[in-house]
């Protein structure tokens, strides 16, 4: 976009010059100490069970209501959140606005689990880099928190389908993109103003809750 603005008037489409990934690196960004000891002092105050684990796992299962074919599957991520805390030293922390607490509840209850924590409409704008530094892991859809969590370098899984990682993956070194790459895929993009007629994201269902699992593991090994 910075390009753009020196083009000669008249250039349709803009930006017309090659550029890497390492040209659009975002800088890192570590919020202060106090920052991070001050959202965990009420997080632990909140929801004290996170203070018996060592390894947060965020869960992000939401959206937003503008691209539904986005969303993984609601019962795979109950899945995941199940068979992460057979780890006694995990704890999955689930985000997500106030209207979708709800919703997140219902994921949470499922499991049975008394370290599942359904922080949706807790946090605040502001919460959400020291919640992400705090954090071990993220597994998201494709969406705005994947973004968010990029300058913190959070060890993040991202689920594509309608879209594609390789023009909307976050800009995140430790960011790792997961898509069945289906032949219809990518469906959406800006060229059609993001409208699909898919009715069935099959791209969505055809990545399996081991490969997920698999990589959440993975990074938590990394992560230490």
């Amino acid at each position: 976009m910075v390009h753009a603005l020196a083009e000669p008037e008249g250039t349709i489409p803009h930006t017309k010059i090659a550029f890497s990934d390492e040209d659009i690196r975002i800088a890192p960004v570590r919020p202060p100490q106090e920052v991070l000891d001050d959202l965990r002092t009420r997080l632990l105050a909140a929801y004290p069970g996170l203070g018996r684990t060592s390894k947060w796992v965020i869960l992000n299962p939401n959206s937003s209501e503008l691209m539904p074919l986005r969303r993984w599957p609601y019962d795979r991520y109950t899945e995941v959140a199940r068979r992460l805390v057979e780890d006694e030293s995990v704890a999955v922390i689930i985000t997500g606005v106030k209207s979708e607490h709800a919703e997140a509840q219902r994921l949470c209850d499922a499991t049975g689990s008394d370290r599942l924590f359904n922080l949706a409409g807790f946090t605040r704008m502001a919460d959400l880099a020291p919640l992400y530094a705090l954090s071990s892991v993220m597994v998201t859809n494709d969406s705005g928190p994947a973004h968010f969590a990029a300058p913190t370098g959070l060890r993040t899984i991202v689920l594509f389908g309608p879209e594609t990682p390789a023009l909307y993956g976050a800009i995140n070194p430790n960011a790792e993109f997961i898509t069945a790459r289906l032949s219809c895929s990518p469906c959406v993009s800006a060229l059609n103003h993001r409208q699909s007629s898919c009715n069935d994201a099959v791209c969505m269902k055809e990545i399996s809750v081991d490969r997920v699992l698999e990589r959440v593991r993975h990074h938590l090994t990394l992560a230490g």
